[in-house]
C-alpha cells in the first residue's frame, strides 16, 4: 500500500491487500446511530452547501469572499478567504471582520455571515469600510467592534450601508483551530489529524463515500497501520446515519495538526466536454 489513503481502494469489492475492520483502532474509536434527526441535519447540510455554490457562481465578488482563486504554473488554487486577503481586495477601504487564521470560509460553512459594503454617499461614490459580522456569538470583541461601527454609520444619513450578502451557514461544525483546505476535484470532505500517543507520532485520515466514512490510523513506531470503515448497508439507514469517530491520545487543537479538505462544487470551475462518434456529438458532459 501507498502512503495516501485511498478509501474507494480498500473499500473496492475482492480487495484483499487489506484488511478492513468495523471497529475501532488503536487511536480511534467509533459509534454510530440511526434516528430522524440525522435525517434533517444531513438534509440542511447538502440543501444550503448547494444553494451557496449557486450564490457563488452567480456572483464573482461575491465568490471572493469565500476563496482566492490564484492561477500560475499551469494550475490553479483555491484558498479559503482571510480578514487579510478582504482587505487586499479592497485596498482603499477600512477592513471590520475575522482576523489571524480565522476564515471567511468556516463561518461561510458552519455558522454564517453577513457582509456589508458602507459607502461615504448615497452615489456609492467612494467606498469607505467593508463590515463582516459572524455567527450568533455578539459577544465577540471583533463581532462588537463591527456592529458598533455600523451603529455610528447609521447616524450619518448621508452614508450608504449595502448587504453584499446575509448568510445563516450550512450548519457545519468546524473550530477556529482546523485549517480549511478547498479541492473543487472531491465530492466529500476528508480530515487528517496529527496527534502523539504512549510517547510516538500518529496520523488519522479519514475519507467518505457515499454510505460510508473510513479512516486509516498509522502510527509507525507503535507498528500500526490499520484500517477502519463505519457503514450504512440498509434502506431504511440510508440517509439517517450518523458515524462518530473519536481519536484518542493527544491532538493539540492547530491549524498544523487538524486538517479540512473540502469539496468546492462551485460550477465557474466547469468544463463542457464534448464526445464525437462517427462524426456526431453523442455526448455532452459537464463536471460539477
Amino acid at each position: 500500500m501507498g502512503n495516501e489513503f485511498n478509501l474507494s481502494q480498500l473499500a473496492s469489492e475482492g480487495n484483499s491487500e487489506v484488511s478492513i475492520t468495523e471497529y475501532g483502532t488503536k487511536n480511534v474509536s467509533i459509534s454510530s446511530e440511526v434516528i430522524n434527526e440525522n435525517f434533517i441535519d444531513i438534509d440542511n447540510i447538502s440543501r444550503q452547501y448547494f444553494q451557496l455554490m449557486i450564490k457563488l457562481n452567480e456572483s464573482p465578488e461575491l465568490r471572493s469572499f469565500f476563496s482566492k482563486e490564484i492561477y500560475g504554473d499551469n494550475t490553479w488554487q483555491y484558498l479559503p478567504t482571510t480578514g487579510e486577503i478582504v482587505a487586499e481586495n479592497y485596498k482603499s477601504a477600512t477592513y471590520y471582520g475575522p482576523t489571524g487564521n480565522d476564515t471567511l470560509t468556516r463561518h461561510f460553512m458552519s455558522d454564517g455571515l453577513v457582509v456589508y459594503k458602507v459607502y461615504s454617499d448615497k452615489n456609492r461614490s467612494a467606498l469607505e469600510s467593508v463590515v463582516v459580522i459572524t455567527g450568533p456569538n455578539q459577544e465577540d470583541p471583533i463581532n462588537q467592534k463591527a456592529s458598533c461601527y455600523l451603529n455610528e454609520v447609521k447616524k450619518q444619513e448621508q452614508k450608504q450601508i449595502d448587504i453584499v450578502i446575509r448568510w445563516g451557514g450550512c450548519g457545519m461544525i468546524i473550530g477556529e483551530a482546523v485549517k480549511l483546505q478547498l479541492d473543487p476535484n472531491i465530492v466529500w470532505p476528508k480530515v487528517e489529524i496529527h496527534g502523539t500517543s504512549d510517547g510516538s507520532e500518529f496520523k488519522v485520515a479519514v475519507e467518505n463515500l457515499a454510505n460510508q466514512v473510513g479512516w486509516r490510523d498509522t502510527q509507525p513506531d507503535a507498528g500500526e497501520d490499520a484500517f477502519g470503515i463505519g457503514k450504512s448497508d440498509k434502506n431504511f439507514e440510508q440517509g439517517s446515519t450518523k458515524v462518530v469517530l473519536e481519536v484518542g491520545g493527544k491532538v493539540e487543537p492547530s491549524t498544523k495538526n487538524i486538517v479540512l479538505t473540502l469539496p468546492y462544487t462551485c460550477s465557474s470551475f466547469d468544463v463542457l466536454t464534448g464526445i464525437k462518434i462517427n462524426g456526431e456529438e453523442e455526448i455532452l458532459l459537464y463536471t460539477t
